[in-house]
């Protein structure tokens, strides 16, 4: 049982490694990606916020349930675009979930 990890300094660039982690911890509680090259993307870490239902603390910041409501909402109405998908890879061009077509 995952209660709290820290990733950080480990050269993630996108979501695929963390949303395994995500799907492998229920009970993740705190999460540090800190010194990643994803943790300077506001639209990655709102990502992680989104899809880390059970985190409370992201990268040493307490995250409020208000926070996590607000960007659940934009990205369901599609005002705004995150890399929720389940492989957490987002595209090249638009940073949207990748899609086999």
């Amino acid at each position: 049982l995952f209660c709290q990890v820290d990733v950080a300094r480990n050269r993630l660039i996108d979501l695929s490694t963390i949303s395994l982690l995500l799907d492998g911890a229920a009970q993740l509680r705190e999460l540090d990606v800190r010194e990643n090259p994803m943790s300077t993307s506001r639209q990655l870490l709102d990502a992680l916020i989104v899809r880390g239902n059970s985190l409370q603390t992201l990268n040493g910041r307490e995250l409020m349930a208000a926070e996590r409501q607000y960007l659940s909402q934009l990205h369901r109405r599609g005002a705004r675009t995150l890399p929720i998908s389940t492989t957490g890879a987002p595209s090249e061009s638009t940073g949207a979930p990748s899609t086999s077509t």
